[in-house]
């Protein structure tokens, strides 16, 4: 057939030309077809299993420091639900080899393993080396009895405890124009800043928990005294009369 004829003329051809090819052509033809066998199976291993790892791993070793994070609930009762406006003051070191740019992502804030609430991370161009992060975004309550006694811990208690915080997520980064979506799992741990707001939360978190939280209220006060403890806070009413001796209506 005239099928089975091409097939014999092409054989013929390709045999033809692999006689003329001299060693140094064949060797150099082998090699080529080595380099792109290679290639195809590297560049999918690079972007499917290698580079989601070094993603993986720049994240876990970015170490972050949330020098000023401010939460305030918006409305006079904090409820289930309700929402917050969230101010960060942070700084970002992100490990080499490559820099890296964050789109926006959900985070999901705990405490000791409790969530209590989320925000959308924003973008942010992360460069080698030492970052200066700061942003502002919505912060949406979702256990208002772990903020609560969170704020009630700080408030009551001199010096204040150290408190954890942790930020989890699933991360969505690009690097080398490749997209790639590592888990965001940081721990760190908080004390409360002097001059918050009245009612919410001003801290400073590391990655180190602080040993000393003593001279952390000493070099508070230094800065400018604590917050005091705000009556109105606890919905106290002021000048209530003295029932002690006398019955009261």
């Amino acid at each position: 057939s005239k099928a089975a004829v091409g097939i014999l003329e092409s054989f013929r051809f390709s045999s033809r030309v692999e006689a003329e090819m001299n060693p140094c052509a064949k060797a150099c033809a082998v090699i080529g077809c080595i380099v792109l066998l290679l290639l195809a199976v590297t560049i999918p291993v690079g972007i499917f299993v290698v580079g989601p790892k070094l993603a993986q791993k720049m994240l876990d070793d970015t170490v972050i420091t949330l020098t000023n994070s401010t939460l305030v609930p918006q409305g006079q009762v904090v409820v289930n639900g309700g929402w917050a406006r969230l101010f960060v003051q942070a700084a970002m070191k992100t490990p080499a080899p490559l820099g890296v740019t964050l789109v926006p992502f959900r985070s999901t804030l705990s405490t000791y393993g409790t969530d209590f609430g989320y925000f959308d991370f924003p973008k942010e161009s992360l460069k080698v080396g030492d970052n200066i992060v700061g942003f502002e975004a919505n912060f949406t309550i979702t256990n208002a009895d772990a903020l609560m006694n969170w704020t009630m811990t700080w408030l009551l208690n001199d010096p204040p405890p150290v408190i954890n915080l942790g930020l989890h997520g699933i991360a969505k980064a690009w690097s080398l124009g490749l997209f790639f979506t590592p888990k965001q799992d940081v721990q760190l741990w908080c004390l409360p800043l002097p001059g918050g707001p009245l009612l919410g939360i001003s801290m400073k978190c590391t990655p180190e928990r602080p040993t000393a939280p003593q001279e952390h209220r000493v070099a508070a006060a230094a800065a400018g005294a604590r917050r005091p403890m705000q009556v109105a806070f606890f919905g106290r009413v002021p000048n209530l009369p003295d029932c002690s001796t006398t019955a009261c209506p």
